[in-house]
């Protein structure tokens, strides 16, 4: 698919929704199972249920709590019509961390499923309900809600693991997360791609790369339920039924499939495969080359608080003799690294030092957090606002960049963000409940 032309080109992340479906209402816009939802229909329901949120409290954070689905995805983009930001609160987290996540978001509003509803109650939030069915909004208006929201406006809060024990969110801004699915969408060559699929939670923005660059491009998504994502042999046979273009994934979650399928080649996208949110070997490339040479493949990385990515690396050729893994690329436009020392003076080309991520691509910051902000956000040297990754690399000998470990305790796992912090801090919290 296309971009639209200068001329026509939103400023927010749902103004898209309001092109397609003006100049292609017929064209999927969401896939799942065997159905599907034009972008017509997409924006007329996102409207409604925007018009559902106006009046319903004075946050302007809205909570999503609902399983992967094309519910969820619209309910994104009826909180971003009604110019609010969403935060995606994931059902299988422990009852703990979601009464945190409200209280520390101040969010007085949720959406839900008839299914999930039972669980929130005697919560003080107000819960809406959106069905498979959409029974509850035949008689609402579905019409556009007008413009609420500037590219400076909050497009959503994510909540990641947090170094003092307690999880932060991380805010970011229409202006990023629009320049971020614009950037990705050219840069890796998306536009020969006519569908799409997420295979990660919404509740983290790895899932992002996938969804964002299709509804930016007027292209199909499709939106894989849970119990695919955790059945390899299903989630197999389901996209080898319903062919896709690009996929999004992580290494590991990759590599166990891989290693449980009879035809691994049935879980590949036919053109685009992208990879992030953990380190990247050249044995999982050698697989996937194996199962299909003509697919092409791409590291992405980027942490959450510097919009979902910001560097890119095409993989082609063998593996250099000194390389260990697979670079993590140069940066994607509205995005700058620089690689520093303990005295925030560059390094030496091969040398390794601190990535710092500078450019629209950095995020608002943390909730609620000014002293973390002022620790991880900084200015450097250029005047240019920076964030400490707290990852450490290397340019390599082509310019692109190697990632060479962590400057701190934090691990990933199946491209989660885990902080020791948090896992120490539930572990006494337990233990001084005994």
């Amino acid at each position: 698919m296309t971009m639209p032309s200068p001329g026509l080109r939103p400023e927010c992340l749902h103004d898209f929704v309001e092109l397609y479906a003006a100049i292609a209402p017929d064209r999927p816009a969401l896939y799942w199972d065997d159905d599907h939802l034009v972008y017509a229909e997409f924006n007329s329901r996102a409207n409604q249920l925007a018009r559902r949120l106006v009046g319903t409290g004075s946050a302007s954070l809205v909570g999503i709590y609902m399983d992967h689905s094309p519910q969820m995805v619209l309910a994104m983009f009826a909180i971003l019509k009604a110019g609010r930001a969403f935060v995606p609160i994931e059902p299988a987290w422990p009852g703990r961390r979601v009464e945190f996540v409200l209280v520390d978001a101040g969010i007085d509003t949720i959406i839900t499923t008839p299914t999930h509803a039972r669980r929130l109650q005697g919560l003080p939030v107000r819960i809406i309900i959106v069905s498979a069915a959409w029974i509850d909004f035949h008689d609402v208006d579905d019409s556009s809600l007008g413009r609420n929201a500037e590219p400076s406006s909050l497009a959503y809060v994510i909540y990641t693991s947090g170094t003092t024990g307690r999880p932060k969110g991380v805010m970011v801004e229409h202006a990023s997360i629009v320049n971020y699915a614009l950037a990705v969408h050219d840069r890796l060559n998306l536009g020969a791609c006519g569908s799409f699929a997420t295979l990660s939670t919404l509740a983290a923005d790895l899932a992002f790369t996938a969804l964002f660059p299709a509804i930016c491009s007027g292209s199909g998504v499709r939106i894989l339920i849970r119990q695919l994502l955790s059945n390899a042999r299903e989630l197999a046979a389901h996209l080898g039924n319903h062919s896709v273009d690009c996929i999004k994934m992580c290494p590991s979650h990759l590599a166990s499939m891989l290693a449980s399928l009879p035809n691994p080649a049935d879980v590949l996208p036919r053109k685009t495969l992208i990879l992030g949110g953990e380190v990247l070997t050249w044995d999982l490339i050698r697989q996937v080359r194996r199962w299909r040479p003509d697919c092409e493949i791409w590291n992405h990385y980027g942490p959450t608080e510097t919009t979902v990515g910001v560097l890119c690396h095409r993989v082609t050729g063998r593996q250099p003799s000194r390389q260990l893994t697979v670079p993590i690329g140069t940066p994607i436009r509205g995005s700058s690294i620089q690689i520093l020392d303990d005295a925030l003076q560059p390094v030496k080309r091969h040398e390794t030092g601190q990535i710092y991520i500078g450019g629209l691509c950095v995020g608002r910051g943390y909730l609620n957090r000014p002293d973390e902000n002022a620790e991880r956000f900084v200015r450097l040297e250029d005047g240019g606002r920076y964030f400490h990754s707290g990852d450490l690399g290397r340019h390599g000998t082509d310019g692109a960049i190697e990632f060479c470990g962590r400057s701190d305790e934090q691990m990933k796992i199946r491209g989660f963000r885990i902080e020791a912090g948090e896992i120490e801090a539930t572990i006494v919290g337990r233990c001084i409940a005994r």
